[in-house]
């Protein structure tokens, strides 16, 4: 009677353990609930430590907690894949006069290669190298240390509206979202989708939340809600985080449809993706 007693109150303890896990994953719909998860997700996590240790015999007294996106990350559903693939080869074919029109002119315009390549987080957290035109100058890397103190996006993610690293043919493809048509390459790989949250470089994803690490359940994408938004209202990276969120528990192709034509508005109304 006493061992059953035992197992109950365990399995107790595991069920709450767990729904505490799940309720921490769910993003904060204000600043007080914020905070409230911020301190659920700090309780959650020492718990585990926990718990953890405890499972390793002769082990050391803390152990380095991992990410669990991978786990719950999503491959792409059939529909989606043959759309990306399709997307992705028309694209590449179309547009090709216009994508070697825009390598020559970078090319011609400042020094350094026609491409820039970073490792941005994909699916479940995976770095991979993502392809854009040069629209920096060639240090542009090196220099953003000294930049961060203007960063205008709140969060980890990096953005500054008048960036001097940025060139003169910079300034036009990044105007109308032409510096991202290499990406079609990664669609095409399998690496990105044509639309799903925006993937950020590794160090940007590393310094998220745990609750804002959901949005790489699901593979990456060129577009998605946040790149539809009128660009000229700064949006919190929460909010943004939560688009991404609402996106990857709603996919369908109707939604994958619809996110392309706001996208392509977004672009000709140059209110910028």
């Amino acid at each position: 009677s006493a061992l059953l007693k035992t197992q109950a109150a365990n399995s107790d303890s595991v069920g709450t353990q767990s729904a505490t896990l799940h309720h921490s994953s769910e993003p904060p719909q204000s600043s007080v609930e914020a905070e409230d998860s911020s301190a659920r997700i700090e309780s959650t996590l020492q718990l585990t430590e926990e718990m953890v240790t405890s499972l390793i015999e002769g082990g050391s007294s803390s152990v380095e907690l991992r990410s669990l996106a991978p786990f719950f990350a999503r491959p792409l559903s059939r529909w989606k894949r043959w759309l990306d693939v399709v997307g992705a080869i028309t694209g590449l074919i179309v547009l090709s006069p216009i994508l070697l029109f825009v390598a020559a002119a970078i090319k011609l315009s400042s020094p350094g290669p026609v491409l820039f390549c970073q490792r941005r987080s994909g699916l479940g957290g995976r770095p991979f190298l993502m392809y854009k035109f040069r629209s920096m100058v060639v240090d542009a890397e090196d220099r953003k240390a000294d930049l961060l103190k203007e960063n205008e996006q709140d969060g980890p993610a990096f953005k500054m509206e008048h960036d001097p690293r940025i060139t003169r043919i910079g300034h036009m493809i990044r105007k109308t979202s032409i510096d991202e048509l290499p990406q079609l390459w990664n669609v095409l790989r399998g690496d990105m989708s044509i639309v799903g949250p925006r993937p950020l470089p590794c160090d940007e994803t590393e310094a998220c939340e745990p609750w804002q690490k959901r949005r790489l359940e699901v593979t990456p994408g060129l577009t998605c809600i946040w790149q539809v938004q009128d660009r000229r209202t700064k949006i919190p990276f929460d909010e943004w985080a939560r688009m991404d969120i609402r996106y990857s528990e709603s996919q369908s192709p109707h939604a994958d449809a619809s996110l392309v034509i706001r996208t392509l508005r977004s672009i000709f109304g140059r209110k910028g993706v």
